[in-house]
């Protein structure tokens, strides 16, 4: 049985890190202790985010300008948010925050991606995206017009955000 959950964290945390969800370098040096978190399931595509804070409404915007000047450096356009997209990132946020779990949401038919970390800041977030050639690709899709970005805390102060692209 110890084998068995052994496996199952080492499964966890490679396909964490083979995802991109967060560089295998921010993950070792910001988790030196990674559990094995399960799936949720899908969240329905209308659910509405709880009311965010002030501080994680900053960093959705910042990560959002950081996300339009990145694709603009690579001539690519600026996206608008949409506010649909904005409020299923934050719903999924907010899910993930509440039950110290970490998945991608399902049947959204969006680019997303998702990550967590214990030092949030403008940086945080766009950094780990950028470093991850998926979470890149993803940032750098040539058809999407639309973004939403949420961020949400949970109890232990994790910071949890997804993004969502859509064309």
């Amino acid at each position: 049985m110890k084998n068995l959950k052994r496996s199952a964290i080492a499964l966890a945390a490679a396909t964490v890190l083979s995802a991109g969800v967060v560089s295998p370098a921010s993950a070792l040096s910001s988790h030196p202790a990674l559990s094995f978190l399960p799936a949720l399931p899908a969240l329905p595509a209308q659910q509405s985010a709880a009311p965010v804070s002030g501080d994680a409404a900053h960093l959705e915007h910042q990560t959002i300008q950081r996300l339009n000047d990145y694709r603009a450096s690579r001539g690519l356009n600026r996206l608008s948010v949409d506010p649909g997209l904005t409020s299923q990132a934050r719903a999924w946020s907010q899910r993930m925050a509440a039950g110290s779990s970490f998945s991608h949401s399902k049947g959204n038919n969006v680019f997303e991606n998702i990550a967590w970390n214990t030092h949030a800041g403008p940086d945080t977030f766009f950094g780990q995206w950028r470093n991850s050639p998926g979470h890149d690709r993803n940032m750098l899709q040539a058809g999407v017009t639309k973004v939403g970005v949420g961020v949400a805390y949970a109890p232990d102060g994790k910071a949890f955000a997804t993004m969502q692209l859509a064309r």
